[in-house]
């Protein structure tokens, strides 16, 4: 059913205000301290590889000895590195092979940790339970098809991105090699062209990553369907309500400005912050602690301006979202079993 522009910012208006006031009746009447730190444990593995810090170490004695001698001691680290890695091939390989298997086996293990911690978050903010850490399994299926999903597309992303990457690097090696002064013309068209493909493919999939996060999640949970089916749902309700879902991302996209706003007034503010950054674990933990009230605003956010749009292809007028998930359907007993 169509809807005016009216209509969708009240839709986006009224979604805010609900998550608002439901954020703040679960976080702070009362505050309960054990709940928070829980609950930002489970936005914590629900957020992996989101938030995160790091440090540049630049070594000291590079910039003691000038610009132009940090050059050459580069050069001569370098050669040594290499002369190393000859004499001891057999054990770099071994240990990079190693290394390479455990950081894949860890990855996949937390990706599946990360799948079920997004459901498990999202039902607990959604029915406002107060035992936060139980349920893994209410949503199982849901949640291994949303990690295998993921699973899936990160390889295709990474095959895509190398795609484009490699004849980049390939064309950057020969340069170096070949100490040439000019950059042929056609270089930088297949340079451009293969940027350009970069970047399309990283936007892409932002763009389709935002959509399961926002939408394709909260319809697997309220349909309790796999991710396909739930997609298509998703996709067919954005074609309808394309001036809707445009409006609900302008919000998010401020609400993320004004986030990440006051994520630097605190880092520029606290020396302990800044300390801690320099431990992606520990800032991905700290920040998911001090931002738990906007985590779980952002998550009702998204699933009441669902259920929006859920209720918009209904016909008739639209009703007033329902304030939990739907209950999970009654199973007659079989046939012949009393």
């Amino acid at each position: 059913m169509e809807q005016s522009f009216a209509n969708y910012v009240d839709w986006v208006q009224q979604s805010l205000a609900a998550a608002w006031e439901r954020m703040v009746r679960q976080l702070f009447r009362p505050f309960a301290p054990v709940r928070w730190l829980l609950l930002s444990l489970l936005a914590w593995l629900a957020t992996l590889g989101e938030h995160g810090g790091g440090n540049l170490n630049v070594p000291t004695e590079w910039l003691k000895k000038g610009a132009g001698n940090s050059s050459r001691l580069l050069q001569t680290e370098v050669a040594q590195a290499m002369s190393w890695t000859r004499q001891h091939l057999v054990l770099v390989v071994t240990v990079t092979a190693v290394l390479l298997l455990f950081l894949v086996a860890l990855g996949v293990f937390l990706g599946w940790v990360k799948a079920h911690a997004r459901f498990l978050f999202l039902r607990v903010v959604v029915e406002e339970r107060r035992e936060v850490l139980s349920g893994w399994d209410e949503m199982a299926p849901q949640a291994n098809s949303l990690f295998l999903w993921a699973l899936g597309f990160g390889v295709l992303m990474l095959a895509l991105v190398l795609g484009w990457l490699t004849p980049v690097g390939w064309m950057i090696w020969v340069f170096i090699r070949d100490q040439k002064s000019a950059v042929p013309g056609m270089w930088w068209v297949w340079g451009a062209l293969c940027v350009a493909g970069f970047i399309l493919t990283v936007c892409l999939a932002a763009l389709f990553q935002s959509l399961v996060v926002q939408f394709v999640i909260p319809a697997m949970a309220m349909g309790k369907t796999r991710l396909l089916p739930a997609l298509r749902r998703v996709l067919s309700l954005v074609r309808r309500h394309w001036l809707g879902v445009l409006l609900y991302y302008v919000a998010l996209v401020v609400m993320n400005s004004l986030a990440g706003m006051a994520a630097l007034l605190l880092l520029l503010c606290t020396c302990c912050c800044c300390c801690l950054m320099l431990v992606p674990i520990l800032s991905g933990m700290l920040w998911t602690l001090l931002f738990l009230p906007w985590l779980v605003l952002i998550r009702l956010f998204g699933f009441l301006f669902w259920q929006r749009l859920e209720s918009a292809s209904l016909p008739g007028p639209v009703p007033v979202p329902p304030l939990f998930l739907r209950p999970e359907p009654s199973h007659p007993a079989s046939a012949g079993v009393p």
